[in-house]
């Protein structure tokens, strides 16, 4: 992104997308983006040295079954994950393990104990994603062993958080949204 100063809605390269995003996720070397879309969920991959026009694997997988899907996150390069809800309202997590050349290896659907999730974030390579539920608890989800452990609870529920892993210890930034008091000011 530091290679070119072009404003909105201009665009530097552009992927061709079958439908509009849900959500998307960069993963931590910024070479893969994953689109989740309310049919499939696509794979991008751009290098950035030397720069290359980014490559789209559609449909990597399709997501058209009983679950309806809304956020994405990556654990590490290879490991794309996607929170959604059941029919039957329990969120899920549905973990996606790609191969070298980005198609699907692997691919688990998992009940999660919290019925109330909201949003979640994955922090650094350990295979952990921290979820927020709707009373404003956040939990730890190793991905590796399906196991969950309450973490903390924030004041209210954010619509956007972060969590930063720094030297085994993990930090959460949480964005708080603030109403305007009239259109034009804050």
């Amino acid at each position: 992104m530091r290679v070119a100063n072009i404003p909105p809605p201009m665009s530097l390269y552009q992927a061709d997308l079958e439908a509009t995003p849900v959500d998307i996720a960069i993963s931590p070397s910024g070479t893969r983006i994953v689109a989740l879309q309310q049919v499939g969920v696509d794979l991008i991959k751009w290098s950035l040295k030397p720069i290359t026009d980014p490559q789209v694997n559609h449909k990597i997988a399709a997501v058209n079954g009983p679950e309806t899907f809304r956020q994405v996150s990556f654990i590490g390069e290879n490991t794309i994950c996607l929170l959604g809800d059941n029919k039957s309202g329990q969120s899920v997590l549905r973990c996606l393990s790609l191969g070298a050349s980005g198609s699907v290896q692997q691919d688990g659907l998992y009940v999660l104990q919290s019925s109330s999730v909201c949003t979640f974030r994955s922090a650094g390579d350990g295979g952990s994603l921290f979820f927020q539920e709707q009373n404003g608890n956040v939990i730890r989800y190793n991905a590796a062993d399906q196991m969950q452990s309450p973490v903390c609870k924030l004041p209210v529920v954010c619509p956007w958080m972060e969590a930063i892993a720094m030297e085994g210890n993990v930090c959460f930034v949480h964005v708080l949204t603030v109403p305007l008091l009239t259109p034009e000011r804050l």
